[in-house]
C-alpha cells in the first residue's frame, strides 16, 4: 500500500509528520501559514 503521508519516528520512537505534507494530503484550501497558526 502506498503511504499517503509518510510517518517519521525519532529516537524514542514518537511519530511525526510533516505539517505541509498533511495539509496537502488534506487539500486544505487555507493558506498553509494561516492554517498551521491555528493548528497549535
Amino acid at each position: 500500500m502506498d503511504e499517503l503521508i509518510r510517518i517519521n519516528h525519532d529516537e524514542n520512537d514518537n511519530a511525526t509528520v510533516s505539517g505541509r505534507e498533511l495539509h496537502a494530503a488534506l487539500e486544505v484550501e487555507t493558506p498553509y501559514t494561516m492554517w498551521f497558526e491555528h493548528m497549535h
